[in-house]
């Protein structure tokens, strides 16, 4: 069986995007995965929706409702509640290909890598991008200065934030999150 990987979702105010959000995520093909969800003290209907998806859905589908205390907050529980030998941070307003994680997860195996990036476009409000899902961008730094120099690169595709990036879970353990 594959290694179980955890989408790890902080959710505030988003009841407009949130089932789209997490119907992106059952319709993945990777078959081992849980959605964990921190709600950072919404008021609309985003703490609903998620309760809803946890009683309906087929994988695991974890709800915790914290007070509000931003994002950092939410995004270190969803790490103290993770399971998964990978994770995946997912913005609650963002959705992915159903191959996404799939392809992510080939990757990180291939080629031995801690932590894999995919690309990320701006949508409309039903409306995917076309993707060329069968031929990734691959791009390797096999070293930590490498890596270093492309992130600080100002034409580098490195992206230097937290979501949309495949984390073997070592390198994310011991990490505190300011909040």
């Amino acid at each position: 069986m594959r290694p179980l990987i955890s989408v790890l979702i902080p959710v505030y105010q988003v009841e407009r995007y949130l089932a789209r959000c997490l119907d992106s995520v059952l319709a993945q093909t990777y078959p081992n995965l849980e959605i964990c969800m921190v709600d950072d003290g919404s008021t609309d209907g985003s703490a609903q929706i998620g309760r809803r998806y946890g009683e309906q859905s087929a994988i695991p589908v974890s709800l915790t409702v914290a007070q509000h205390l931003g994002v950092s907050h939410a995004r270190q529980r969803l790490l103290e509640q993770a399971r998964g030998e990978y994770l995946f941070f997912l913005d609650s307003d963002d959705f992915l290909h159903p191959r996404t994680i799939e392809t992510l997860y080939g990757l990180a195996v291939r080629h031995g890598a801690d932590i894999v990036q995919c690309k990320m476009g701006h949508t409309g409000e039903d409306a995917m991008p076309p993707m060329d899902i069968n031929n990734p961008d691959e791009r390797v730094y096999p070293d930590r200065e490498q890596v270093m120099v492309a992130f600080l690169s100002a034409d580098s595709s490195l992206r230097v934030m937290l979501a949309g990036k495949l984390y073997r879970r070592e390198m994310l353990q011991g990490i505190r999150f300011p909040v």
